[in-house]
């Protein structure tokens, strides 16, 4: 939706959705946690594509810690408001799902 409103070219069919969030076992791309929304890896706002291979699922917490920020330097940042105690679990969960 935001990306129509912003004009922004691209596609994404439900079932591309779908396959993508199921590539990182419905979690957080960042933490592991479950994930709450959709992350546009390269923002719209600084010229990312509204494509499947630039979203990914994300939880609320890492979502408003990335923001708009690029390059993925921001995500390193959000990495670290987490445990690697829950790092290391998220991170299981998704190689078990494969």
């Amino acid at each position: 939706m935001r990306a129509r409103l912003a004009g922004v070219a691209g596609d994404v069919r439900e079932a591309a959705l779908a396959q993508r969030l199921a590539v990182w076992g419905w979690r957080c791309w960042v933490c592991g946690r479950p994930y709450e929304a959709l992350d546009h890896v390269k923002p719209l706002s600084v010229g990312g594509a509204h494509l499947p291979c630039n979203i990914r699922p994300i939880c609320t917490t890492c979502n408003n810690v990335k923001h708009n920020k690029w390059p993925l330097t921001a995500v390193m940042a959000a990495v670290k408001t987490t445990t690697a105690k829950e790092r290391v679990t998220g991170l299981r969960e998704r190689l078990q799902a494969v």
